[in-house]
């Protein structure tokens, strides 16, 4: 996951596929949404902290079952939109 400038307030968390998965106001806020969303979907390599303004990692780094926990991720927040 990371964060980025989103506009001139805003930031934004865009998963590992670079889809946005929200806009928040506050730094904090940002990385809360990032904590809650790791907390859910499980590492190989232990927790890691947010990248910020980073590139992202490649999608060979991640596992099947992140790859299928992130996909339900967003099934389940298009069914509440």
């Amino acid at each position: 996951m990371t964060i980025k400038k989103y506009g001139q307030r805003y930031l934004a968390v865009y998963d590992d596929d670079g889809e946005l998965v929200c806009v928040t106001v506050y730094k904090k806020g940002a990385r809360e949404v990032v904590r809650r969303l790791a907390a859910l979907i499980p590492s190989p390599t232990g927790p890691s902290s947010p990248a910020i303004d980073e590139t992202e990692r490649g999608r060979s780094s991640r596992s099947r079952a992140q790859r299928q926990c992130m996909e339900s991720l967003r099934q389940r927040f298009r069914a509440v939109m």
